[in-house]
This record gives C-alpha cells, sequence and structure tokens, in this order.
C-alpha cells in the first residue's frame, strides 16, 4: 500500500468525522492506527477524532503513544495541548506548548501563541509553571511569545519571572518607555533595587521636566503603583500628570475634595500624598471618597459607542476591589473617608460640603452623570471637576448632555480628561 494509500483511508475517516458520526470515524481512525502502525500521522488523527467525540482520557493515552514514536510530531503535540486542556490538566500541558513554541515554523507560531494564552488563562499561581516558562525569556525570543506569557505571570505575581521577562523586552525595544516603567515597578515588588533605580532613572531621564513638581509627582505616583499593586498601563502616567496638575491648581482654594470611583486607590494616594508633601500633618480629612467596591453597575443603552469611537471592552463587576484593601492601600491618610455604596445612594452625606476638586473616575454614563448633577453645583468658585474617562463612550456621553443642559464649556486634554471648571467670582 501506498502513501496516496493512507491519505485514501484518512479521508474515508474524516468524512465520517465531518457528517457527525463520530462514534463510527472513531473507530474508523482506530483501524487507522492499526493498519499503518508506522505512521505517526494515524496518532495524531485518532487524538483529535478522541477530542471530538469528548474522550479527552483516550486521546492523551493515544497521543502519548505516538509522540513516543516521533516525539517531533507537531500536529501531534499540538492535540496534545488541546487534549490535555479539555481534561483541565492545564500545567502537563504548558511543557509540550513550549516545545512547540521553540520549534514551530512562521505558519505555526501565532496558532501556537495562542494555544499558550489559552492555556495559561485558566491556569492558577503555579512555580512549576513560572520555572517551566523562564526557558522562553529571553532577548532572542521573539516579542510576541513574552507578550503571550507575561499576563500570566503578572496575573499570578511572579515578580521576579516578571522581571526577567520586561529585561529582556527592554534589551528588544530600548525606547519603549512603557517596557521601562514596568521593569522599574516589577523590579522594586521583587526586591530588585538595583534593577529598579537603573530603570526609573533610565525613564526620568527621558521624560523632560514639564515644571518644578515634576519630580516630586514621579516619586509620588511610584510610590503609589507599589503600594497599590497597580501595574503601569500606556499613559497611565501622563494622565495622572494632568490629573496633579488640575488638582493643584485649585489647592489654594477653600472647598474640600471628592472622589467617584476609587479602584485600588491610586488617584487618591497620589492626590492625598502632594498635600501631605505641603503638609506633613495632613491625613485626608477632607477626603471624601465614593465606590460600590464590587466594581463596574451593569452598563446600559448609552454605553454603547457611536460609530467612530473605540471604547474599551466593558462589564459589569470589572475593577472590582474590596473597601478593606482600599484603606489599606490609604493607611497613610486615616482620616479619609470612604463611603460604599452604588453611585449616588450615598451623595446625601456630604450635601451640606462645598469641594474645590472632585474626580469622576466610574467609567459609565448613569454614574458619571450622577455625579457630574450631584457635585456641579457644591463646587466653590475656580473649582474644578475632571472626568478622568472621556475616551468612554458612556461617560463622554453624560458630560456633553450635562454641559448642553446647564449651557457649560468644557475642555479635553491631550489625555482624554474633560475638565469643568466653575467661573471664579
Amino acid at each position: 500500500m501506498t502513501n496516496q494509500a493512507f491519505l485514501d483511508d484518512v479521508t474515508r475517516c474524516d468524512a465520517l468525522l465531518s457528517s457527525g458520526q463520530t462514534e463510527q470515524a472513531v473507530a474508523a481512525f482506530e483501524a487507522l492506527v492499526r493498519d499503518w502502525p508506522e505512521n505517526p500521522d494515524a496518532c495524531a488523527f485518532l487524538g483529535y477524532a478522541y477530542l471530538a467525540a469528548k474522550r479527552p482520557k483516550d486521546a492523551i493515552a493515544a497521543l502519548e503513544n505516538g509522540l513516543k514514536a516521533d516525539p517531533t510530531h507537531a500536529l501531534m503535540r499540538s492535540n496534545m495541548v488541546a487534549a490535555l486542556n479539555a481534561s483541565e490538566q492545564y500545567r502537563e500541558a504548558v511543557p509540550h506548548l513550549i516545545e512547540l513554541l521553540t520549534s514551530s515554523d512562521e505558519e505555526t507560531h501565532g496558532k501556537h501563541i495562542q494555544l499558550l494564552k489559552d492555556t495559561l488563562s485558566w491556569l492558577d499561581t503555579d512555580a512549576h509553571t513560572v520555572d517551566a516558562l523562564s526557558v522562553l525569556i529571553s532577548p532572542d525570543q521573539d516579542r510576541d511569545t513574552i507578550l503571550a506569557f507575561l499576563p500570566y505571570l503578572e496575573r499570578t505575581r511572579s515578580f521576579h519571572a516578571c522581571v526577567a521577562a520586561y529585561r529582556a523586552l527592554a534589551l528588544q525595544s530600548p525606547g519603549d518607555d512603557l517596557v521601562l516603567e514596568r521593569l522599574a515597578y516589577y523590579a522594586s515588588l521583587s526586591g530588585n533595587s538595583q534593577i529598579a533605580e537603573m530603570a526609573s532613572a533610565e525613564l526620568r531621564r527621558r521624560i523632560a521636566p514639564l515644571d518644578t513638581n515634576a519630580e516630586a509627582f514621579h516619586d509620588i505616583y511610584d510610590q503609589g503603583l507599589l503600594r497599590t499593586l497597580t501595574p503601569p498601563t500606556e499613559r497611565r502616567r501622563a494622565r495622572f500628570k494632568s490629573l496633579v496638575d488640575h488638582f493643584l491648581s485649585v489647592a489654594h482654594l477653600e472647598g474640600e475634595i471628592a472622589e467617584c470611583g476609587m479602584f485600588r486607590g491610586l488617584s487618591a494616594f497620589v492626590l492625598c500624598s502632594h498635600l501631605k508633601r505641603r503638609d506633613p500633618t495632613y491625613a485626608g480629612a477632607d477626603f471624601h471618597g465614593f465606590d460600590s467596591f464590587e466594581g463596574l453597575s451593569d452598563p446600559t443603552a448609552e454605553d454603547e459607542p457611536d460609530a467612530e469611537d473605540k471604547p474599551p471592552a466593558l462589564r459589569s463587576g470589572a475593577f472590582a476591589c474590596s473597601e478593606g484593601e482600599v484603606r489599606e492601600n490609604l493607611a497613610d491618610f486615616a482620616a479619609l473617608k470612604t463611603y460604599s455604596g452604588w453611585i449616588p445612594d450615598r451623595f446625601a452625606e456630604v450635601a451640606n460640603i462645598r469641594f474645590r476638586f472632585v474626580s469622576i473616575d466610574v467609567d459609565l454614563y448613569q454614574p458619571s452623570k450622577a455625579s457630574l448633577e450631584f457635585f456641579f453645583p457644591r463646587m466653590v468658585p475656580g473649582g474644578v471637576i475632571i472626568c478622568d474617562d472621556y475616551n468612554w463612550p458612556g461617560q463622554a456621553r453624560a458630560v456633553r448632555e450635562f454641559a448642553e443642559q446647564h449651557g457649560i464649556q468644557f475642555s479635553v486634554t491631550e489625555t482624554d480628561q474633560a475638565v469643568l471648571q466653575i467661573a471664579a467670582r
């Protein structure tokens, strides 16, 4: 019998599978393995048939036998990953994925990267897996592969491995400020002060000082990232610099401070730390933080994007952090008040207070609109409201509607924050 005969047999088996005759297909592929014991493709196809029949354990057994005969068979190993994932043996799938990634060609590499992402998304913290992935961390490794497993290292707080991965990326892309910022962040968390200081110094060298407060801002911001375990993201530093600049512009005014949407407490930490820098006794007594501490509420129709909008993904429960964790992150400001509940349920408790600065960082239409309606009439002359998520369709819609209804002008920063300043008398 010839190779063509083998292909003809495979075609007949596959036709059964394609027509939904799964058990008949399995029997046919089992016969294929018996008839062609020297052909490793037969085991690979049988494993796939077992998977289609929802028999992952049988698939694993068949594929193990095939890999003993041909450890380099990529399709067999790829099917093995699928079988192990189907049986929730994610840890066991990782070595197979590493083997695939270190030997795959350009055509299949993208598929194997996606397999790695999927597998790691289901896997909890596992030191064995982190150690196994370390063989992929190298400046010679392609960037896409490193980026595929970095979310797992970050999610499982494998800080030392994160440092190694970001060092590799920094050597590959020396001009990438975000990579450098994340390298400094994870080096600090891992206790590697030498790398943290070197990366921070290089990052500061690149960031042109905007004013005399710039150095203090960067120090406070970096402390806040570490205190709240908030990884750096694209443009986050610039957005916080804009937030602080507007905050300091009204620091001399009477009135208190409110924040709607606290997440882990980073912005509260940064703002309060700037006041503490001016007054070492400052403990946050005039700071009011509102949050559900359960994440986002359900998006509504108003949060759907306009045709030209490209919003981030929105889902209820995103950005959740417990009130206890937030208060722990803000332990330096024991007098700061937090109000747990869905906006605007607890606004009435500050109805008699006047405010000089309000930050609205709630992402969605309904809480953004409610925050504007409540706080705008309670602002002191010259006070500022900054809406941090004008690039999100719901908040942008809320700001535009509110401004139009009340005849108010607002500006939008280069970092997509809407700023409403109350006219000074």
